[in-house]
């Protein structure tokens, strides 16, 4: 997936704030606080 994919598909599942805090070629580290 895109990284605006992956974005997306985590505010859908509730999570409001999401951030990506690692990003190093293909791989990402995100981290997601659901209220």
């Amino acid at each position: 997936y895109k990284l605006s994919e992956n974005f997306k598909m985590l505010r859908e599942a509730g999570f409001p704030l999401v951030e990506t805090f690692f990003k190093w070629y293909n791989f990402s580290g995100f981290i997601a606080v659901k209220n």
